[in-house]
């Protein structure tokens, strides 16, 4: 699946995304309107009598395609962005150059990257910023001035990144669902060579 093609993930938006929201009273509005049997076994058939589900159901009914955004909605960004991030860690042995801890790095490699991320969003930077200059004002923030070295951490995380494999909670069977009934697309900012990656991986 490509963007634009194929099979994928979703995003919902207006009345989908309300109903969604009605079928799954915890849920951030992510894509997770399925099967009753599957929805009853979530929150319980005494707790739902169905309605809910049905009602969701009958909203989507009305829609022959569904357009899905990959990241933070199908493909777990948050939990496979920290896992190469500490990979990286230990990789550059960045404890003995004075970072305290992989939780530490963590936490300043989203501090850095989101907003990079909605600066390039708002269309305010190109994309060539986030990748040669994100590790550099990462390292420095850490109080490690070596340019070369975040030069090979950022070609590390993109070619890594991607290949992680977690998914967001009943992504699968949010697909299985509704791959009978719908055309589904992928839409999405991210990099096209790094979001194939993703595709193929997952």
């Amino acid at each position: 699946m490509g963007i634009l093609s194929g099979k994928g993930w979703g995003i919902w938006h207006g009345e989908a995304n309300s109903a969604v929201s009605q079928a799954w009273p915890d849920s951030p509005a992510g894509p997770t309107s399925i099967s009753n049997d599957v929805y009853q076994s979530r929150v319980g058939p005494e707790q739902t009598s169905g309605k809910a589900s049905q009602s969701t159901l009958a909203v989507l009914s009305k829609y022959k395609c569904i357009l899905f955004d990959l990241d933070h909605t199908l493909w777990d960004y948050e939990s496979n962005c920290a896992e190469t991030i500490d990979d990286l860690f230990h990789k550059y042995e960045l404890k003995k150059r004075g970072v305290s801890s992989s939780a530490q790095f963590i936490e300043i490699f989203n501090n850095i990257n989101t907003p990079l991320w909605d600066q390039y969003d708002r269309g305010e930077i190109h994309r060539d910023v986030i990748r040669f200059e994100r590790f550099n004002r990462i390292l420095l923030k850490v109080g490690i001035d070596d340019y070369p070295m975040s030069l090979k951490m950022s070609t590390d995380y993109v070619a890594e990144s991607p290949r992680k494999k977690n998914l967001m909670p009943f992504a699968i069977d949010v697909l299985d669902y509704l791959h009978a009934n719908y055309t589904m697309y992928i839409i999405t900012n991210g990099f096209d060579e790094i979001q194939g990656t993703k595709l193929a991986s997952a």
